[in-house]
């Protein structure tokens, strides 16, 4: 790819090397957009956010009300539409722990003030997701751990994983509604819902929208979500891809692990 789709080489490796090689490893990326990467360093405990074009670093505190130690948390990084110079962070996490992990939360940075807004919040669904669970109860791991957030509108999607299972499974969509600077929880396709995490990814839709890329084994359903003429919003199985026909598999592979979805484009 060309400029600006294109980050040169050696803008990221002057980013890079402001870091010393054991600081390196303390960071954990959450994503990156417009030109802007956001991270995570463990080791400082704040934001870091690199503009790759113009190689520079934002130091951002992480804002009271969350707690990283105890709940993760994943976040975006985005520009306004038109402006250049200035950049917002959304960061969401659930409550802690001793808080039971009712409601995600989520606050906005914005680099033109220098400062966050206030925290907002929405309840998560309730769920008894084992038998020593009672109806109605809430699960006690739910996080946005590590997920890959798409922007679609006016929105930012994550995805919300359930981590009280043996095994990470889908339990929902976090929307955050950037002009209205709402959040919501968003079910996914019950065809799915009990996936591991490997084996699906939030994405825009063909033709826009919201998507969902579901794996299971060597077969890919795209999923949008649609709404009808009364207004009610309901997931649709687009399209099923055969990736063994696509790929070129052998005896050796298909005995070997299925393939996992790492991200997309």
């Amino acid at each position: 790819m060309d400029p600006p789709n294109r980050v040169p080489d050696s803008h990221l490796s002057s980013c890079l090397e402001t870091l010393d090689d054991d600081r390196i490893w303390y960071l954990m990326p959450l994503g990156s957009r417009h030109g802007l990467l956001l991270t995570f360093c463990e080791l400082w405990n704040k934001l870091l956010v690199w503009d790759t074009f113009n190689v520079e670093q934002h130091h951002l505190a992480v804002p009271p009300g969350f707690d990283l130690e105890k709940a993760w948390a994943s976040g975006a990084v985005f520009r306004a539409a038109g402006d250049n110079q200035y950049f917002q962070v959304v960061l969401v996490s659930t409550e802690t722990a001793d808080q039971q992990h009712t409601r995600t939360i989520a606050r906005v940075y914005s680099s033109e003030t220098g400062g966050s807004g206030d925290i907002v919040s929405t309840p998560l669904p309730p769920k008894a997701s084992s038998s020593t669970m009672g109806e109605g109860e809430f699960p006690t791991k739910i996080t946005m751990f590590l997920t890959i957030s798409v922007l679609v509108g006016h929105s930012i999607y994550w995805l919300l994983i359930d981590r009280s299972a043996e095994i990470n499974t889908l339990d929902g969509i976090l929307e955050f509604d950037l002009e209205r600077q709402i959040l919501a929880v968003i079910p996914v396709p019950l065809d799915i819902a009990n996936n591991s995490l490997a084996q699906f990814q939030v994405m825009r839709a063909e033709g826009g929208g919201l998507g969902i890329l579901s794996l299971s084994k060597f077969s890919a359903q795209l999923w949008k979500m649609e709404t009808d003429s009364d207004g009610v919003a309901s997931w649709m199985l687009q399209r099923t891809i055969n990736l063994d026909k696509l790929l070129s598999t052998n005896s050796d592979i298909e005995r070997g692990p299925p393939p996992i979805i790492l991200g997309f484009c």
